[in-house]
């Protein structure tokens, strides 16, 4: 349908004027705004991006080791990148912080409403903290909390279709046949309900993570594989990992990157 209409409105593009003459302007006018509109999007998302990369870059310099997703890139990459391959890396930051951002959204709205899941939660941190302050950059001690980002992960995709990948060479998947340079996508949302991976799949169950279990609420099953693919997987996996999942510390988040560069 997108190319299509792009077509139509190229082509009805130089008698614009007349059309509108006869009032009949409407499809090429809604158009132009819709372009104004992502214009203006794009400029104020360029001018947030910028003024992001160049303050964390000046924390950085300045010795600031505060985790953060940019901050842990500039640090490991150092000066290596072009000033446009750090637009285009913050950039994608910025679309991963509002997936991070949308599940925790929800997990927080679920949460008032789930005052059982929300006393789980207080009574594990209680038993691993006491009457300490819990460090909120240490969430892997807290096998709860862990199982929490786990579930919200599964059961909260933020990203309903996974993004676009092509195959490097022909693969047959269920009898199908799917030739290399094939463009594919999976169906996030799908997936993580697959029954022949989790039971209980309608249902917000931080337990089927914890005691063994990888999945299922009903049986321990090993760990094979990742939990679930809200945050994509392989190489191309999204960096808000330890953000979305609260199963690994940020600190850990360099560790990771120096290996996906290898």
């Amino acid at each position: 349908a997108v190319p299509l209409i792009d077509m139509a409105q190229k082509a009805l593009r130089p008698a614009h004027g007349l059309l509108r003459t006869l009032g009949l302007s409407g499809f090429l006018d809604s158009v132009d705004a819709s372009e104004n509109a992502a214009k203006n999007l794009r400029k104020t998302e360029i001018g947030y991006v910028g003024r992001l990369k160049e303050e964390t870059k000046a924390r950085v310099k300045a010795g600031d080791m505060t985790p953060s997703q940019l901050g842990d890139i500039i640090r490991t990459f150092g000066d290596s990148y072009t000033a446009h391959d750090e637009y285009k890396v913050a950039t994608s930051l910025v679309g991963s912080g509002m997936g991070t951002g949308t599940l925790i959204l929800w997990l927080a709205a679920l949460l008032a409403s789930r005052r059982d899941i929300q006393a789980k939660a207080q009574a594990a941190i209680e038993a691993e903290y006491g009457s300490e302050t819990p460090d909120p950059l240490d969430t892997d001690h807290v096998e709860y909390i862990q199982a929490l980002g786990l579930e919200a992960g599964r059961y909260f995709a933020s990203t309903r279709l996974g993004f676009a990948r092509e195959t490097t060479e022909d693969v047959i998947v269920d009898g199908v046949t799917i030739p290399a340079g094939t463009i594919t996508m999976h169906n996030t949302y799908s997936i993580n309900r697959d029954p022949a991976r989790y039971d209980h799949v309608d249902e917000f169950a931080p337990e089927r993570w914890m005691d063994g279990r990888y999945g299922c609420v009903d049986s321990k099953t090993p760990r094979v594989g990742v939990p679930h693919l809200n945050n994509g997987v392989g190489r191309r996996y999204c960096l808000g990992v330890p953000c979305t999942s609260f199963y690994c510390s940020p600190h850990k988040l360099n560790a990771d990157m120096n290996l996906r560069r290898k």
